[in-house]
């Protein structure tokens, strides 16, 4: 791509993941959505790359992408279709904790599927036996609320009705979480939109191109400005001093090795599991990286 094409793509999809973030938060009736901003959303590429995550919490926009492997790889490709749309609330598929409900789509132009967008919205309250679905003496998962690991919510654009009725029958609020699904459904159509007339302007070829200039671009930034910064390492211990049932102790320890252009984050020392619920699924473990890697160096 030309550089002028390049920059006018990259910064439109920018925009665009921008755009899905803010309304689907103004369509959403949460407080702790438009108010507290606990939601984000990403673009993706095709094969499951991050490729924009936006300026809410970067937690949770760092972790879509890890769903969007997952649904790759056990969904055949023909059951896939454009107006498809998947969800989970299940930490071992991507979400933070069985609150945090994402929705992603596949993209696609003429056929191929080209990308994926989601959005991630905590839902207020999600069916555990306490009232909000923070269960703080759970023993484990079943202690807490239902988990979905990645199902078809949505297809040709539409919720379908009979497993959005099964996702909403475990709420006590099933009127807010019907919303926010709605907020995130029509959000993401609108970004279908919106890519679908970006390539219509610039060409599919353009379009691909530039995502794959956006990841190369983001690698020489970060890589130039890793090696800025002194080679060393860094390490920091804290503890959690309770399980939610006992009085325990359990390290939590992390080493951070700067070599040139290259950085490794080490967790080695942590405790393992805990019999209560201060545990942290992998996803949301990148994810927690993740984010304070996109504050800082990005």
């Amino acid at each position: 791509l030309d550089p002028i094409t390049f920059e006018v793509i990259r910064h439109r999809l920018w925009a665009i993941n921008d755009d899905q973030a803010r309304m689907a938060a103004r369509l959403s009736g949460s407080f702790i959505v438009y108010e507290g901003y606990d939601f984000n959303a990403a673009l993706v590429t095709a094969d499951g790359r991050g490729l924009y995550c936006g300026v809410y919490i970067l937690q949770h926009g760092a972790t879509i992408d890890e769903f969007v492997r997952k649904i790759l790889a056990e969904w055949l490709a023909e059951e896939i279709r454009p107006g498809d749309m998947f969800f989970t609330n299940d930490p071992w598929w991507g979400a933070l904790h069985a609150n945090d409900g994402i929705l992603a789509m596949p993209i696609f132009w003429e056929g191929e599927l080209v990308a994926w967008s989601g959005i991630v919205m905590h839902d207020d309250d999600v069916g555990s036996p306490v009232p909000g679905s923070f269960v703080s003496g759970a023993a484990d998962r079943f202690g807490e609320a239902p988990l979905f690991p990645g199902i078809k919510m949505v297809e040709e654009f539409e919720p379908l009705v009979d497993i959005e009725r099964a996702y909403l029958r475990n709420s006590r609020v099933p009127e807010h979480n019907a919303l926010n699904m709605r907020a995130r459904v029509a959000a993401l159509r609108m970004t279908y939109q919106r890519v679908g007339e970006l390539i219509g302007e610039y060409g599919l070829d353009a379009f691909l191109a530039a995502e794959e200039g956006i990841i190369a671009y983001v690698e020489r930034v970060v890589r130039s400005r890793l090696r800025e910064i002194p080679d060393g390492d860094w390490y920091a211990m804290g503890y959690h001093d309770h399980d939610g049932n006992n009085n325990e102790m359990y390290p939590i320890c992390v080493r951070v090795i700067k070599h040139g252009d290259r950085l490794v984050v080490d967790l080695t020392g942590t405790s393992r599991q805990a019999p209560g619920s201060i545990n942290c699924a992998r996803p949301c473990m990148e994810g927690a990286i993740m984010g304070v890697i996109l504050t800082f160096l990005c």
